[in-house]
């Protein structure tokens, strides 16, 4: 990945720098909070409290500890249904957030350029890692739990299809449609584009 970014024009490096920076304030604006614990989560709170409380309990041990947090995302990416989970579509944030373009990475933590810098970027990256385990774990073990009760019943692969769409949403990751393309630059304008067209 790292090879692939570094081959980009001197055009698309400036772009991604300038987004980056522009970015700031708002990655400023939430960190060290846990917001997203019910930002994010409170929709499906109500209606999947135990799985809420299993992405709870996996936000809380990997605030302090980058190894609990690997641990958690390996154990998201090698479960029993994240295959099927993949195959529809069910967003998981990636961990290592740098390592992926700005648009595939979680709205609130967009910036990247602000964890250089010392004392602060520790903060940050603990907030972010917390964020991003909350979120992931809550959206893998919701799906996890209707697929275990889908199973034998005849769901094709879109009714899983519109239960990851679901879930993406009930999250805060909502489609941009055409304007997908685009998210890089609606982050700028917007707190959350993704977060707001959730909601609606």
């Amino acid at each position: 990945i790292k090879a692939i970014l570094d081959k980009r024009s001197a055009w698309a490096k400036a772009k991604d720098i300038s987004v980056d920076v522009l970015n700031i304030p708002r990655t400023l604006q939430t960190i060290a909070d846990l917001s997203g614990t019910l930002r994010q989560g409170i929709v499906l709170a109500a209606g999947q409290p135990v799985q809420f409380g299993k992405a709870f309990t996996s936000e809380m041990e990997s605030l302090f500890s980058p190894k609990n947090a690997e641990n958690i995302d390996n154990l998201i990416h090698s479960g029993k249904y994240a295959n099927l989970a993949e195959d529809s579509k069910l967003y998981i944030a990636p961990l290592n957030q740098k390592a992926v373009s700005l648009a595939a990475r979680e709205e609130s933590f967009v910036s990247k350029l602000i964890q250089k810098v010392p004392v602060l970027g520790q903060v940050i990256r603990a907030s972010e890692r917390a964020y991003v385990t909350f979120l992931n774990v809550l959206r893998s073990e919701t799906f996890e739990y209707w697929a275990k009760k889908w199973e034998g019943t005849g769901k094709t692969s879109k009714d899983y299809s519109d239960l990851a769409k679901f879930i993406n949403h009930a999250t805060g990751r909502g489609s941009l449609g055409k304007l997908g393309n685009a998210a890089e630059i609606l982050n700028i304008t917007f707190f959350s584009p993704r977060f707001m067209v959730s909601r609606v």
